[in-house]
């Protein structure tokens, strides 16, 4: 099942996304397409992981072309030899910015620094972990 048809049938909008699937992040993206498209805002951390570095920088190009697909700004990215860790966000429309809360805090903080003003902004966020 895709998390597309998991999130309608479940009447879940995620504010906050973290895939880390192994190798299948892409087929992930791809099941979260009309999920991430509907959202209002929303925030991607997506591990890319591969151990080919060529084929990490397929997914990548692939990876940013779907989220930016759903409408979605990828912010930045973090390159390792097997693997891949990008951010990406759709902003609030007219939302203020709010100050930084996470910067300086801990390596999760400055990782997220770019996200850290969308997601404090963001109040009674779910978290629901889907076991696939």
């Amino acid at each position: 099942m895709a998390l597309d048809e998991y999130c309608e049938r479940e009447g879940l909008a995620p504010d906050v996304v973290k895939v880390d699937a192994e190798g299948a992040e892409l087929a992930v993206l791809r099941g979260l397409r009309r999920t991430l498209g509907r959202a209002g805002r929303v925030a991607v951390v997506c591990e890319l992981y591969d151990p080919d570095p060529a084929a990490v920088a397929a997914k990548r190009a692939e990876a940013e072309a779907l989220l930016a697909e759903a409408g979605l700004r990828v912010e930045g990215a973090l390159a390792y030899r097997a693997s891949t860790l990008l951010y990406a966000y759709k902003p609030a429309q007219a939302a203020a910015q709010p100050e930084n809360r996470l910067k300086g805090y801990s390596l999760l903080g400055w990782l997220l620094e770019p996200y850290a003003r969308v997601l404090s902004a963001w109040e009674g966020a779910a978290h629901v972990q889907v076991p696939l």
